[in-house]
């Protein structure tokens, strides 16, 4: 089949053409380089462009070793406490329905009490829960309160029978 011609050779038919080859596997070699240079590069697939961009990953995380301090992402959402209308505030002088009130010999004795049901929170973040960990490891910055439930322990041996023993709302 005969090579067509351009649009060059068409609209400028007496300028100067390149000179033709009469040799047809020349000519098919020039043609092949031709078309190959104009040719875009094939498109990468979106599946090597991802193993490429996961082996980078994998040489970063690996040169970094066991010397990766960057904080991570908590899985667990912070929770909160919400305080509750029936609670009363601890104060020096508050009293627990049922707890003995008659003087002791020991002025500084503090009464004992129970605890159940309790939550430590920090109020001045918004009420978050505190876990038994950062109370522990507290450098005293961190102020921390405490609710729950409480109920009087009784020291006498007129001890009254435990169930009919109302707990108190307690926060303190």
């Amino acid at each position: 089949m005969p090579r067509r011609p351009t649009a060059f050779e068409v609209s400028f038919p007496t300028e100067d053409a390149p000179p033709q080859s009469t040799s047809f596997a020349e000519r098919e070699r020039e043609e092949a380089r031709a078309s190959a240079a104009q040719a875009p590069p094939p498109p990468v697939s979106g599946r090597l462009k991802r193993a490429e961009r996961d082996e980078r990953d994998r040489q970063r995380r690996d040169s970094r070793g066991q010397n990766d301090k960057r904080p991570r992402r908590e899985s667990i959402p912070k929770a909160y406490y919400q305080e509750s209308v029936d609670e009363d505030e601890e104060r020096e002088d508050y009293i627990v329905i049922g707890e003995d009130t008659a003087p002791n010999d020991e002025e500084d004795q503090k009464p004992i009490r129970v605890l159940s049901d309790f939550t430590i929170y920090d109020p001045k973040h918004g009420n978050q829960l505190i876990s038994l960990w950062e109370l522990e490891n507290n450098s005293g910055k961190a102020h921390f309160r405490a609710a729950g439930l409480v109920r009087p322990v009784f020291v006498n041996e007129e001890m009254p029978d435990r169930r009919t023993m109302k707990n108190n709302r307690l926060k303190g």
